[in-house]
């Protein structure tokens, strides 16, 4: 920052700094701004920049600072209209200039926004565009970039096995080079697809490591998403006592920088844990809050999962109708070809469109989700449950019961406590509605013994007590 302003008008006192010598100091400098979330001096810094490289007819420096000040756009006040604007210039320059580094740099952050706008399928083209470009010139970083947007884009379409296979492939050549602050958001998204996958001991490892690096280098934004990752993958095993406080800690910073999206991820984090913690009237404010800015987003796939988030406490509450709105929501906004964090809780938008009279939408949304999670193991569980679901409206309790058994295997097999005790529950209400005593007695004991043990994660005595005085655990153990 020094150098840069050395404009001084004393030539005794003027640094001779070259063309390549600025632009280094200008890309590190914004990277220290953005690493630490100070959007406004990024800003300052990214428009020096541009101004020199136009002065100087730079066209490829002109590039970078045209989709620097896009990305602080993005991030600061989540500002689509003028990312875009900016990405546009960035592209005609790039096109005039015929510069494939310029080119490369600016398909990149055209990947970062259709990822934010949720133009998932246009910026996972962009990214791959943008791999191909940057390994054909031998451009290592921008390569690395590149993964990690495609595996940021294929992260939200559910393709969780694509993501984590980039997310490794970018961790590989940040290391390489020895760049923590993009190592550890390589890591944070190979412990998010970890976990998703059906993994949740080598996502919080991985998800850990990176926590751990963004807190030793102020990476902010890294900090906010490993904490709510940890709080899903902490939440996955059972513990809920540290998955609410990192969920918690993951929102106060996240309030603090105000990025809608970000804000959103974590609201949706810390309210499912809640929610699977049996807090269910803190995990209704939380979903509140992540009502009012999915409003102001304004983006369907963000009204999905909030309408998704509501249905299911709802449900849990026992508020039917409520709930059957909710999921009337979820169902007119989802985008049927992708799989999210609420997907977990589905079977309670199934369960609300049959009490609603929506029978035939169930079926079909049923359907649909099968289709999306082929082989995933832990998406298989939610959808094992919904079929289940379905049979038993039916009154097909056989078939319900091998669906809940397969669910149940994987469960245990995964190491999903708060899965097991729901399934083995709705078990045992289907033997006892069979009039078989002794095998309902059996599943329900098998619930009771899970609960226990769960009740023993909280540190918080409040919060034991409001998780054991459930109406759902009442059944078990009252």
């Amino acid at each position: 920052q020094h150098l840069l302003q050395q404009h001084a008008p004393d030539p005794a006192h003027q640094v001779d700094i070259s063309i390549s010598q600025r632009w280094h100091l200008w890309a590190s400098l914004g990277r220290a701004y953005v690493v630490s979330a100070d959007w406004h001096a990024a800003q300052l810094n990214y428009t020096a920049m541009l101004a020199f490289a136009r002065s100087c007819i730079e066209p490829i420096m002109e590039c970078e600072a045209l989709v620097c000040l896009a990305n602080v756009a993005l991030h600061q006040s989540f500002d689509l209209k003028t990312a875009s604007a900016l990405l546009q210039q960035a592209l005609t320059v790039a096109q005039t200039s015929a510069a494939p580094a310029a080119l490369a740099q600016t398909e990149w952050n055209l990947a970062q926004s259709g990822y934010y706008a949720w133009d998932l399928a246009e910026s996972l083209a962009h990214a791959e565009r943008a791999f191909n470009l940057a390994r054909d010139q031998g451009l290592a970083e921008l390569s690395a970039r590149s993964l990690y947007a495609m595996a940021h884009a294929q992260w939200r379409l559910g393709h969780w096995e694509a993501s984590k296979e980039h997310a490794l492939a970018a961790y590989d050549i940040y290391h390489s080079h020895a760049d923590r602050a993009m190592q550890c958001s390589s890591l944070h998204l190979l412990g998010r697809a970890q976990i998703h996958l059906g993994d949740p001991l080598a996502g919080i490892s991985s998800t850990r490591a990176a926590y751990d690096i963004s807190v030793e280098i102020g990476h902010v934004w890294a900090t906010i998403q490993s904490a709510s990752t940890l709080c899903v993958g902490l939440r996955e095993i059972g513990d809920y006592a540290e998955a609410i406080r990192f969920g918690q800690a993951a929102l106060t910073q996240a309030r603090l920088k105000q990025n809608p999206v970000i804000l959103l991820m974590s609201l949706g984090a810390l309210g499912t844990t809640l929610q699977e913690a049996l807090q269910l009237n803190e995990a209704r404010i939380i979903f509140r809050d992540a009502q009012a800015l999915g409003d102001s987003i304004a983006l369907r796939p963000y009204a999905a999962l909030v309408a998704s988030m509501h249905c299911a406490v709802a449900a849990m509450l026992e508020k039917w109708d409520e709930a059957t709105e909710w999921a009337l929501r979820a169902l007119k906004a989802r985008d049927p070809s992708s799989l999210h964090l609420t997907d977990w809780s589905r079977c309670y938008e199934t369960e609300a469109l049959l009490r609603g009279g929506y029978a035939t939408q169930a079926q079909e949304d049923v359907h649909r989700f099968g289709d999306c999670v082929a082989s995933n193991r832990r998406y298989r569980i939610p959808y094992l449950r919904t079929l289940a679901v379905l049979a038993r409206w039916e009154a097909h309790y056989d078939q319900a019961l091998l669906f809940l058994w397969e669910a149940l295997d994987l469960a245990s097999a995964i190491g999903l406590p708060g899965e097991q005790w729901r399934i083995a529950q709705a078990t045992g209400e289907i033997y006892l509605a069979q009039g078989q005593q002794q095998a309902a007695q059996t599943a329900v004991a098998n619930a009771a013994s899970i609960v226990a043990s769960l009740s023993e994660s909280f540190a918080d005595e409040a919060r034991r007590s409001t998780f054991l005085s459930s109406p759902f655990i009442q059944r078990l153990i009252g």
